[in-house]
């Protein structure tokens, strides 16, 4: 279930490392809505680009980063770029 109202299971994101209790970042060092990995409230190309240094890493090799592995499998590859796709250009607010 998802307690913040963001749209993800409050399971995934502790898998994610995002706050399961608010759907929308605070400031920028606040990760709250699993698809907006650079916590500034918009899904853009800013977050898709955010995943060159880390895609094809899979859990246990240096440099893996699990708050990027939004389909959690173990590995950061496309699947999890692709679920941008239907927040993209989206914003969330806080209340």
């Amino acid at each position: 279930m998802s307690g913040d109202g963001d749209g993800w299971l409050s399971v995934l994101e502790n898998l994610l490392g995002t706050d399961p209790n608010d759907g929308c970042p605070d400031d920028s060092t606040h990760p709250a809505w699993p698809p907006d990995l650079n916590n500034d409230t918009t899904v853009n190309i800013i977050d898709a680009l955010m995943f060159g240094p880390v895609i094809m890493l899979s859990s246990g090799d240096p440099g893996y980063d699990g708050r990027f592995d939004l389909s959690p499998n173990g590995t950061i590859n496309i699947i999890d770029v692709l679920v941008l796709g239907p927040v993209i250009m989206q914003s969330c607010t806080n209340p």
